[in-house]
């Protein structure tokens, strides 16, 4: 009996690496641009979720007719959060505390007694749906509007997006550079690189186009040659499409969005298109390859991007150190002249588009330099 009351208090130490965001204090600050906080599928008409955004929470909601918006997540009236309990009644989100009603344009335009409603307006955040259903917010350290906006595509005869979302202590500029960083493809993910094009930092625009071998799912010895053709648009937004030999098209997004000090939330969401039997009449033939690809595209992004990224490159984001200075090496790939170009994304960096026209590779400095941004003082242990 002693046994056992001592076995019920006995706690197994805790071996594993320290995360990141436990480990450091955060070595970059939240970067401004437009973040993924969801998905459509996740807001019907009539639902109120609450999404995470830096370090606060965020409202979205659907009318009725189905128009979409995100708002603070506290009632201007006593505070009531409105993703606990709220309502949307009609065209207004309606507060669960004393049901104060606002219209989809912030303003207060119903009590619950039937008095004049006070001069209070639910403060709104920029808003954009796009791309088969992924829902973007602005973010900008000093309240300010929308500096760019993110590119519509074309997805006639894709199949419907599919979508996970994960939780990591990293941060947006860590995951962007994962797609510069040339040596980590062939020695981590083993899918060398055949051919790359050189890079384009325009503005707040990078764009990137190479060739590599990927190995197939649980087939080591076998590999497939894909084509990745993509670009950064901020640090929240990277989209891109592989396209194999055989003509499938697998476009895919990966989104970070920075919910806390050096953690984010990195949502992945993907589309197929797959081409046409040609031994079938053009409309089967186009039915079947549409109904196959809506069958192959959640097996698809958990390969290629869920796979290839949570089970190799996610370990090391949980636990990795930001290094501002590293030791390069031929082959690295231009991570310095990535972390350059992604400083305009930070508090007092940020420049108009018309001063950044054309390509900055020519006039980027060696990437043996070090970065501009310097590390900060390491957090003092607390005692005891």
């Amino acid at each position: 009996m002693l046994g056992r009351r001592r076995q019920r208090w006995y706690t197994k130490p805790d071996l594993r690496p320290t995360a990141g965001d436990e480990a450091f204090p955060p070595a970059l600050p939240n970067p401004m641009g437009w973040f993924c906080i969801g998905f459509s599928d996740e807001v019907r008409p009539g639902q109120v979720v609450t999404r995470r955004l830096v370090d606060g929470d965020v409202v979205l909601y659907r009318t009725r007719k189905g128009l979409l918006r995100a708002t603070e997540a506290y009632c201007p009236h006593l505070g009531a959060h409105l993703g606990v309990g709220g309502a949307v009644e009609g065209e207004n989100l309606v507060c669960p505390f004393h049901r104060f009603a606002y219209a989809p344009d912030g303003t207060c335009v119903k009590t619950a007694y039937g008095t004049r409603p006070p001069k209070a307006r639910l403060r709104q955040l920029e808003v954009r749906e796009i791309n088969g259903g992924i829902i973007f917010v602005w973010y900008d350290h000093d309240g300010a509007g929308p500096h760019w906006e993110l590119p519509e595509v074309d997805l006639t005869g894709y199949s419907p997006l599919v979508h996970i979302t994960v939780d990591m202590p990293t941060h947006p500029q860590e995951v962007g550079e994962n797609t510069v960083d040339e040596g980590h493809f062939p020695v981590m993910h083993k899918s060398p690189i055949l051919e790359i094009r050189p890079y384009n930092f325009t503005g707040h625009v990078l764009g990137l186009n190479f060739t590599m071998r990927v190995p197939l799912p649980h087939l080591p010895r076998a590999a497939m040659t894909v084509t990745y053709d993509g670009e950064l648009h901020g640090l929240g937004y990277t989209a891109g499409s592989m396209t194999l030999k055989a003509g499938p098209v697998l476009r895919g997004w990966i989104m970070p969005t920075v919910v806390g000090p050096w953690r984010i939330q990195l949502r992945f969401a993907a589309c197929l298109r797959l081409p046409a039997p040609r031994w079938l009449p053009p409309r089967l033939g186009q039915a079947l390859a549409y109904a196959a690809a809506r069958a192959l595209c959640d097996i698809g992004l958990r390969a290629t991007a869920a796979g290839f990224v949570l089970n190799d490159d996610s370990p090391i984001w949980h636990t990795k150190r930001y290094q501002p200075a590293p030791r390069l090496a031929d082959g690295d790939g231009p991570i310095m002249a990535y972390r350059r170009w992604a400083q305009q994304f930070y508090p007092g960096r940020h420049q108009p588009a018309d001063e950044q026209k054309g390509s900055h590779a020519a006039s980027l400095p060696s990437d043996r330099q070090a970065p501009l941004l310097l590390p900060r003082t390491p957090r003092t242990p607390s005692a005891g």
